[in-house]
């Protein structure tokens, strides 16, 4: 998926030739990582020419990459040649404006878009690891997410949304670090397909759990021990906020990925399918869709899909 090469200045550029499942976010984490590896490489820059769709999963996993690369070298990724599709939709979600930390472009976006025209849309939105402002943070995002989903699903498929967003003021607390959260409904032939993903950097599922369940062995077995009843972290502070997700998300069309460090965990069609020794990203992604036909065409919902 990326091709690159190293200047006499140390600034690797490659061109990311798809964004459209987990196989190619994968790929995108691997490419990195080598990168970042390399500490005579001072700078990096991203082609986009090629990426014309993106979904929450596929942005935040952009996000994971700028702040990594920040938190090492101090400085921005440089996305270059972006289509104008995809520039559109980074500025819809306000990539630039609420992350340009880590991220800088020299392009002129084409057509802006406007913010009034976001209802399908929640933004990508910070919600820090201090109890009292993640708190203000997640109440926040729930009241965005409850007018998003509102007449989009059923009761019962926005209980999950709003359990998995449990998720925040739970795991990113435990994370010792700050998260984000986006959201995107899409129209389907039937309805709408919802998806919603949170992401931090922190110490990730199994590095919370291990200390109070030693011995499950490989970091999936603690993806999967996450999605159980009354499963707390050390502290005894509460659940991960799963549970519920992980029912209602089996019981119904949708879709569950649970990554952490090395290890994913997806549900997919009532299936559950664990992968180990993946690239290493530190902290915890988790992703959900719910409702719609699912469009497989335009994103693949399983790692092994390829």
């Amino acid at each position: 998926m990326l091709s690159g090469g190293i200047c006499s200045i140390m600034v690797h550029r490659f061109s990311v030739r798809s964004l459209c499942g987990f196989y190619d976010l994968e790929r995108l984490y691997s490419e990195f990582v080598t990168v970042l590896s390399d500490q005579r490489i001072k700078a990096i820059e991203l082609d986009l020419s090629l990426v014309t769709f993106l979904t929450p999963e596929a942005v935040l996993a952009l996000l994971c990459i700028g702040r990594l690369w920040f938190n090492s070298r101090g400085s921005a990724v440089s996305l270059t040649s972006i289509d104008s599709q995809a520039h559109q939709y980074l500025d819809r979600v306000n990539l630039f404006k609420r992350c340009g930390t880590y991220f800088e472009t020299k392009q002129e976006i084409v057509e802006p878009w406007g913010r009034s025209n976001s209802a399908n849309l929640l933004e990508i939105t910070s919600v820090s690891s201090e109890p009292e402002a993640n708190s203000q943070a997640v109440y926040g995002v729930y009241r965005k997410a409850s007018s998003l989903l509102l007449g989009r699903v059923e009761n019962r498929r926005m209980q999950a949304a709003c359990d998995l967003l449990n998720v925040v003021r739970e795991n990113i607390t435990h994370s010792q670090d700050s998260g984000y959260v986006l959201m995107q409904s899409y129209s389907t032939g039937n309805g709408y397909r919802i998806h919603i993903g949170i992401a931090d950097l922190g110490l990730g599922i199994p590095t919370t759990l291990r200390a109070r369940y030693p011995n499950l062995g490989k970091g999936s077995a603690y993806l999967l021990k996450s999605l159980e009843m009354g499963v707390t972290s050390r502290d005894g502070l509460g659940g991960l906020g799963l549970y519920n997700v992980n029912r209602i998300v089996r019981g119904q069309q949708g879709s569950l990925t649970i990554r952490a460090g090395d290890s994913m965990l997806q549900i997919y069609g009532n299936k559950v399918y664990l992968y180990d020794h993946l690239t290493y990203i530190p902290g915890t992604q988790v992703y959900m869709t719910i409702w719609g036909n699912h469009d497989l065409v335009r994103w693949n919902y399983l790692l092994q899909s390829r």
